[in-house]
């Protein structure tokens, strides 16, 4: 684009919002009059829309007021340079080197484009080029969803519950036979207090029951419970529960322990660590 046709979309742009420059509107006159401005048609110069929102209108106004009419003047998007770079021959030895070996990375391939003096350095942005290599049929890896982090919105909201194998330690019942002991702990999600934490030498429901007896006494009822699919955690009984006293028992996605990451810090931080 020439610098005359760039002063003609600028001024084009300047006499759309001129009537709000030239005088301060009342409260709600501005937009009304943006409103209005895009319900109607035009001929915008160098370009097929007849359209124009009332938000890209308020942008005009932000550039015209902080930069004058030169900031009304479009600017070249930095993704049409890396598009131009990626000329014919560029883009074959870039879909080469990626069939080549798979495992390459777009990053990777770009630096070996600007190694090679193919093109110069950040002239091709790894989305442009990416997106080219998924037009020609090339495979790419999907991205991995992030985890989000949450935190609940205040105390007793979310206890997450875990119970860990631990160590075989002596038969309180006497002899030398010895048991696993197996702790288990309510962690609020919100503060990181426990409520209640005790070990047990069983892996069972009643277990279970006694702790969240203890906890409930201790700091009321919560209104979720947050725990893994494990034998105890499920079934109707512990559903049963949950209905009489009024939370909501919440089972996270089997394989997907991330979201049980504070009661499994709190195991860690204690040296309580799985022996299986």
């Amino acid at each position: 684009m020439t610098q005359e046709q760039a002063q003609l979309i600028a001024n084009f742009r300047y006499g759309m919002i001129a009537p709000v420059v030239v005088q301060t509107p009342v409260r709600g006159e501005q937009a009304r009059f943006f409103k209005q401005l895009a319900a109607g048609s035009y001929q915008i110069p160098f370009s097929k829309a007849t359209k124009i929102t009332k938000r890209t209108l308020e942008r005009w106004l932000r550039s015209y007021r902080s930069g004058g009419l030169d900031a009304l003047k479009p600017t070249e998007r930095a993704d049409r340079g890396s598009a131009r770079a990626l000329t014919g021959p560029v883009l074959q030895k870039a879909e080469a080197l990626k069939r080549e070996l798979p495992s390459r990375s777009v990053p990777q391939i770009i630096a070996m484009l600007e190694l090679s003096g193919e093109v110069e350095h950040t002239q091709v942005k790894p989305s442009t080029l990416r997106r080219h290599l998924s037009e020609l049929g090339v495979k790419m890896p999907s991205r991995q969803r992030g985890h989000r982090r949450f935190g609940s919105p205040h105390r007793n909201h979310t206890w997450q519950a875990d119970c860990h194998h631990t160590l075989y330690l002596p038969d309180p019942e006497g002899g030398e036979r010895k048991r696993q002991a197996y702790p288990l702990a309510f962690i609020d999600d919100y503060s990181r207090y426990v409520p209640h934490g005790e070990y047990y030498f069983e892996e069972r429901r009643p277990k279970l029951e006694d702790a969240l007896k203890k906890a409930v006494l201790k700091y009321g009822v919560p209104s979720r419970l947050y725990c893994d699919n494990g034998a105890i955690y499920s079934g109707a009984h512990l559903e049963r529960i949950a209905g009489e006293l009024g939370f909501h028992l919440i089972h996270s996605r089997p394989g997907r322990p991330e979201g049980r990451g504070k009661v499994e810090k709190f195991y860690a931080e204690f040296g309580i660590m799985r022996s299986c």
